[in-house]
């Protein structure tokens, strides 16, 4: 049985906080699974280093809420979907 149905506390493994201007609103793994991909209310997406947890890219794709992030299995696409009104096929790589 896992350890969280005996009532133990999962392991944090890395916290990432967000700066207090905008609110995480979903995130996928990136490409290698070395950095973690994460959406934005203000329409930006965010670039994780996984290792250090450091913030190392930041791009405006939409404006407003970013609704749905979602990568290929073979991560060479992701997919945003923002209130726009606007769905965005990106390259993750090149973020």
């Amino acid at each position: 049985m896992p350890s969280i149905m005996k009532g133990e506390e999962p392991k944090m493994l890395l916290q990432i906080d967000a700066s207090k201007d905008y609110l995480l609103t979903n995130a996928v793994w990136g490409p290698k699974n070395e950095t973690l991909i994460v959406a934005t209310n203000i329409g930006k997406i965010l670039v994780y280093n996984l290792e250090h947890g450091q913030l190392i890219e930041e791009k405006a794709v939409h404006a407003g809420d970013i609704y749905s992030l979602t990568i290929t299995n073979d991560y060479t696409m992701l997919v945003s979907a923002g209130k726009d009104g606007s769905a965005k096929l990106l390259h993750p790589e090149t973020l």
